[in-house]
């Protein structure tokens, strides 16, 4: 219609309980599902869709939205950023070549009832915000007991999406993390790009037979460097939209001689490729090597970021 185009608004999905997304790791697969039928909208024209629509992310580091061409019939890559106003948006995957694993796989199927220039700002200046849930339950300062639980569900809101990140022992669904004594893993920046370490217990990565890791980076540069004995180094709880790991943690940049230092650090994004992403909690941690845990730390202590649940951090 002639509002629609003037407008941009009225396009997107009709509605998410009749169809799905998923993504393949070792197929680098991205699947939009149908169950039977589903419409799209397109500057305010009706698009019936069905079956199953997939693409093939390719193997090269970087970040690509995936939306659905009513042209065509089929999933399309739209890039890095994506044209969040004039596309019916289906996923995102931020694809580490190096890892051969994906940091992000999201969800991006946006309402057909949103305006679409309010999501455009939303997303650049917002992004993704904290709306309940997430309480944590942790042990300080003791080498036997250096796991986080969290209440659940989590609940954030990507613009007009709600995601409601649920704990399971076992987790299948999408949204479903282990969060007692979670399992999250660790993204940071190796060398120019970003990778993510896999989730074991205890959670903070280490070197072999050694202790925690910090992220030193130079010049936009990362490296993974083993704190020194008795040092202090700081970890971020974050929430994004991803499928698989919503609940990750982001590597610290440096490691301090006390406590009070370690909690002063700036959290850092570092062009980290997550679009929709907010930092929940601070963790200091204070790692050495008569620490009776494989990661050679304790938690010191634990500084909720975003505690008003009303603040957010939108990378792009």
């Amino acid at each position: 219609t002639l509002v629609g185009f003037l407008s941009q608004d009225l396009t997107g999905v009709l509605t998410r309980t009749d169809n799905s997304v998923s993504f393949v790791t070792n197929t680098r697969i991205f699947s939009w599902s149908i169950d039977s039928s589903t419409d799209v909208y397109y500057r305010g024209t009706k698009y019936t869709v069905s079956g199953i629509k997939s693409i093939e992310i390719p193997d090269v580091t970087g970040g690509n939205y995936i939306i659905y061409n009513y042209l065509t019939g089929q999933l399309a890559l739209d890039g890095a950023y994506g044209n969040i106003r004039s596309s019916i948006l289906i996923g995102y995957v931020y694809w580490d070549s190096l890892g051969k694993t994906a940091i992000i796989a999201a969800d991006e199927r946006h309402s057909v009832a949103r305006d679409t220039h309010w999501h455009y700002s939303e997303h650049r200046n917002r992004g993704a915000i904290w709306r309940s849930g997430g309480e944590l339950t942790y042990t300080l300062n003791s080498d036997t007991n250096v796991n986080l639980t969290f209440a659940s569900p989590i609940v954030m809101a990507d613009e007009d999406l709600e995601h409601n990140i649920t704990a399971s022992a076992s987790p299948v669904n999408n949204y479903e993390q282990v969060l007692t004594d979670a399992l999250l893993p660790t993204v940071y920046l190796n060398g120019a790009g970003y990778a993510q370490i896999p989730p074991v217990l205890p959670i903070w990565p280490h070197a072999t037979g050694g202790r925690c890791y910090y992220n030193n980076i130079v010049n936009g540069v990362g490296t993974l460097v083993e704190a020194g004995n008795s040092k202090f180094v700081t970890y971020y709880v974050v929430a994004t939209n991803d499928i698989k790991y919503p609940i990750k943690l982001i590597m610290g940049h440096g490691e301090y001689n006390n406590a009070q230092q370690a909690a002063s650090e700036t959290f850092l994004h570092y062009g980290l490729p997550i679009p929709e992403m907010f930092p929940m909690y601070k963790v200091v941690l204070q790692t050495a090597t008569g620490y009776n845990n494989s990661s050679k730390v304790v938690i010191n202590s634990i500084i909720a970021i975003n505690s008003s649940k009303a603040n957010s951090f939108a990378n792009f």
